[in-house]
């Protein structure tokens, strides 16, 4: 699973798109720390926590695709720490997100251009 992905430490770009990702596994993630673009979409275990762990420690993510997982809306502020962010995808999500989430998102990060939810 994901803790074997863990090792590879020059690892950008990773997409576990419907790959039965959970928290758990989002965890072993969160040590490549030169994950630049990262699509967890379709991995319906992953919740806040798993976007937590995402926001605390890959601050250098460019691009996020969280959709169609169990992550709420209002849990999408989380990832105002990503400051490098431009390109977030969070659509089909428990709620509908709010405008006032995505003008939030788009004040508190200069880089993000493009944010589909």
């Amino acid at each position: 699973g994901a803790k074997h992905l863990s090792h590879m430490e020059n690892l950008e770009d990773l997409d576990l798109c419907g790959g039965r990702i959970s928290n758990a596994g989002v965890k072993h993630l969160c040590l490549i720390a030169s994950l630049k673009r990262l699509n967890v979409s379709q991995n319906s275990q992953i919740n806040d926590e798993g976007l937590k762990y995402i926001s605390i420690s890959l601050v250098n993510l460019v691009s996020l695709n969280i959709s169609l997982t169990g992550v709420s809306a209002h849990a999408l502020l989380m990832v105002k720490n990503i400051k490098t962010l431009e390109e977030l995808t969070a659509r089909n999500l428990k709620k509908n997100v709010p405008a006032t989430v995505v003008a939030q998102l788009l004040h508190s990060l200069p880089r993000l251009w493009h944010i589909l939810v």
